[in-house]
């Protein structure tokens, strides 16, 4: 994989050593000497990871870091001459990954970043795992609330929310009409009888759709509903 990283170091022999060490190990790198030009480039661009110098021609590196915090969860490691023990503890306290003092190893420098990088885009990937549901052609987004069918959006009401909600967090298991009407009975806030379970389970029904052929949602006559287990459709 391209890592697209930013450097800031305000010592150019530095800069332009440790922009050529990354670009030769296949790094997409922007760098730049200084908090203000930082600044204007992360408005523009988001980075995979950074490498931060504390002391800078115009400031501390500490407000980048801050400003970095904000906006993103990604590897921030400090490059510096700053050794004392405070100025480590405070890095490390502000959130850096790493606080690498100078004179380094370019190769150690290296191999810290490209850990850090993937260990960051592991837990991304596990994070959206857990996050995300797919079954058939549906994509369940927990996290936005958003249902998509193919990546077009399927707009839900609040109660067929959570009737899908209970589905796909019960996969392959039988629900009782009893069990859906007591976890959806204050959903709007009013009371949610047998007959519009049917109607609401209808509709959902009707905007879901079918995959390859067979409706999601299974009627066991008499007794309830079940989320049938579908493959994921990778096309």
């Amino acid at each position: 994989m391209s890592w697209n990283i930013l450097i800031v170091e305000d010592e150019e022999d530095i800069l332009q050593g440790l922009q050529e060490l990354f670009e030769q190990n296949q790094y997409r790198v922007t760098a730049c000497s200084g908090i203000a030009k930082a600044n204007e480039i992360m408005k523009q661009k988001m980075f995979d990871g950074y490498i931060l110098d504390v002391l800078l021609e115009d400031g501390f590196g500490y407000e980048l870091l801050e400003n970095i915090r904000k906006a993103a969860d990604v590897p921030v490691i400090f490059v510096t001459a700053m050794d004392d023990e405070a100025s480590v503890i405070k890095g490390l306290q502000m959130g850096c990954d790493d606080y690498i003092t100078k004179p380094f190893r370019a190769g150690e420098l290296l191999h810290r970043m490209e850990a850090n990088l993937r260990r960051y885009h592991k837990n991304s990937e596990k994070k959206d795992a857990d996050t995300v549901i797919y079954s058939g052609d549906l994509r369940f987004e927990k996290h936005t609330a958003k249902l998509f069918c193919k990546d077009k959006e399927i707009v839900l009401k609040k109660i067929e929310y959570r009737l899908l909600q209970i589905f796909l967090e019960n996969t392959g298991i039988l629900l009782t009409r009893d069990i859906l009407l007591e976890r959806i009975w204050d959903v709007n806030g009013t009371f949610v009888d047998d007959n519009t379970l049917s109607v609401e389970i209808s509709r959902l029904r009707r905007k879901l759709g079918k995959y390859q052929g067979n409706s999601y949602i299974e009627t066991i006559r008499g007794i309830g509903y079940r989320w049938k287990e579908m493959v994921r459709n990778e096309q």
